[in-house]
C-alpha cells in the first residue's frame, strides 16, 4: 500500500515537472494554446501613426456644419465661426457681417477651388482672437459634404494706407488655393469709424 502511494506521488510530481518545464520554455506573448495572449502587447506598426497628418483633429470641437452650413475653424485660439457670402457696400467696401460670422467676398474664390479665398470678420467680434495666429496652425473649413485644410504660412499688420485689395486678393495663384483673413488692428479712428492697422493671415491649402 505504501509502495503504491509512493509511486502514485512520483508519477504526479513528473508531470508537474514536465507541464512547468513546458509553460517556462513557451514565449511570453502566446498562451499555452499557441494563440496570443489577450495581455501581450501589439506588434510595433510600420507606419507611426504621429507621421500621418489627421485634419479632423484640427476641427474645434462640436464644429460638424448644419446642411447647407459652413465653418470655419482655428483650434489654437478657440475659434468657430459660420461663413456667409457678403457682396460691397455703398461705399464700394467689402461688407463686414456682424456678431459671429465671417464673410467670405462673393467675387473671390470658392473653398476648393484654385485662387484666393478672402474672409473677413470684426477684431471686436468673430475675429477678437485672431491675432493670436501664428504660422503652422491649421484652419479648416468644414461643409456639410467636404472637410478643407489650410496651414497659415504667414501673417502681418499693415497700415490702413498700404492695403491693397489687388494684392490681397492675388496672394495665391491660379494653381494655387489658399485663404487671405483680415481684421482690424491698431488704433480707432472715431472720425473714420474705422481703425488705423489691419491684421492679416495668409493660409495655404494642405
Amino acid at each position: 500500500m505504501i509502495r503504491r502511494l509512493l509511486l502514485a506521488t512520483v508519477v504526479t510530481l513528473y508531470y508537474l515537472l514536465v507541464s512547468a518545464t513546458h509553460l517556462a520554455a513557451a514565449p511570453a506573448d502566446l498562451d499555452t494554446q499557441g494563440q496570443a495572449a489577450p495581455w501581450a502587447e501589439p506588434p510595433t506598426p510600420t507606419v507611426l501613426l504621429s507621421a500621418v497628418q489627421n485634419i479632423q483633429s484640427a476641427l474645434v470641437p462640436n464644429s460638424s456644419p448644419a446642411t447647407g452650413e459652413v465653418v470655419l475653424s482655428i483650434a489654437p485660439i478657440g475659434l468657430r465661426a459660420p461663413v456667409i457670402p457678403v457682396g460691397v457696400t455703398t461705399n464700394n467696401a467689402i461688407d463686414v457681417p456682424a456678431g459671429n460670422q465671417i464673410g467670405r467676398w462673393i467675387d473671390s474664390a470658392q473653398f476648393g477651388t484654385p485662387g484666393t479665398v478672402f474672409l473677413d470678420g470684426h477684431n471686436t467680434g468673430v475675429f477678437s482672437r485672431l491675432h493670436s495666429v501664428t504660422t503652422g496652425q491649421i484652419i479648416t473649413i468644414a461643409t456639410d459634404s467636404q472637410l478643407y485644410g489650410y496651414r497659415v504660412i504667414r501673417t502681418e499688420t499693415l497700415s490702413l494706407q498700404d492695403v491693397s485689395m489687388g494684392s490681397l486678393l492675388g496672394s495665391f495663384s491660379s494653381k494655387e488655393e489658399g485663404l487671405v483673413l483680415m481684421t482690424c488692428a491698431g488704433d480707432y479712428i472715431a472720425s473714420q469709424d474705422t481703425y488705423d492697422k489691419r491684421f492679416v493671415v495668409y493660409a495655404a491649402r494642405i
